[in-house]
């Protein structure tokens, strides 16, 4: 499959995060895929809200990677502009390392993410999404990831 995004150039996905959301064996509680407004522009994503607490996971157990996984975050503008005033932490995990942390804030826009996965191109390896925030309060978070060649 192929992928064009404005900010990109067409590049191969071996996996699209969002469009293997509601797949068996993906562990997605309380995520949902949405067009979201983030930056003044509609991004479909996978949407969450964080929870008081702890982190909220969703788990792909078999996702085939590429050179890299990149993604995007962003919050949702109503709520950011209005309501919500804490950070999001988008944590990304391969296999069981922890690969990067991104902090998210009401001036972050539509942010662009990128993980090198070369040492694994080609293999399947479970990768997990934790999002949690402080006051998790009107933090309607909002991310994409793909594996790219």
């Amino acid at each position: 499959p192929r992928s064009t995004t404005a900010r990109d150039t067409a590049v191969t996905l071996p996996y699209d995060f969002v469009a293997h959301l509601a797949d068996e064996g993906v562990e997605a509680a309380g995520a949902a895929v949405r067009i979201a407004e983030v930056d003044y522009a509609p991004h479909r994503c996978i949407w969450i809200a964080p929870r008081p607490g702890a982190p909220r996971s969703i788990v792909f157990p078999g996702v085939k990677l590429g050179r890299t996984l990149v993604g995007y975050t962003g919050l949702d503008h109503f709520q950011q502009r209005k309501l919500g005033k804490g950070l999001v932490e988008l944590a990304v995990y391969v296999g069981d390392q922890l690969k990067e942390r991104i902090i998210h804030s009401n001036d972050s826009g539509w942010r662009r993410f990128e993980i090198d996965t070369s040492g694994s191109a080609g293999q399947s390896r479970p990768v997990r999404f934790d999002v949690s925030a402080p006051d998790p309060r009107h933090r309607l978070f909002c991310f994409t990831a793909e594996a790219r060649m």
